[in-house]
């Protein structure tokens, strides 16, 4: 009885293992079926919103698109290059962040803080909704299990 429980179990995890690895497949397909994860970031939409929930003034407008513009030429650069998927991501991940530092540059401290709150707020959703989908996962996965 306990070997099969165990055996179970640990079925369990194989198969949410695999569906985890096939679930990241076919989200690796961007919006023109590319395999890509995302479609080109619209720097637009960013300064919009950011617009809305900051209060942008004209000129914070004007830099913070000339950063972005800036910033995705640098990420083309990247992805074009012939370096590692995950050399790639790293280096990408760094403009991110350097990105995020260039923008806060030009904030006044009322409009830094709410980024920041903003920047939690989204944080802690991104969290909730990953964890839903894992339980989820894992569920489908131990359902599949039991009923074979």
């Amino acid at each position: 009885m306990n070997k099969k429980l165990l055996y179970a179990v640990a079925a369990c995890f194989i198969f949410a293992g695999m569906l985890i690895a096939e679930q990241e497949v076919e989200e690796e397909k961007g919006c023109n079926g590319s395999r890509k994860r995302r479609c080109h970031f619209d720097s637009s939409k960013m300064i919009e919103r950011m617009t809305k929930k900051l209060n942008l003034t004209d000129e914070q407008k004007s830099q913070v698109k000339k950063i972005a513009e800036e910033n995705n030429a640098s990420v083309k650069e990247i992805k074009e290059s012939d370096i590692d998927h995950f050399q790639k991501r790293e280096r990408v991940m760094d403009l991110r962040k350097g990105l995020r530092a260039k923008i806060d540059a030009i904030l006044t401290p009322e409009q830094l803080e709410q980024a920041n709150k903003n920047r939690r707020g989204h944080r802690r959703k991104m969290e909730r909704n990953m964890r839903k989908v894992r339980k989820e996962n894992l569920a489908e996965i131990c359902e599949h299990e039991s009923e074979e």
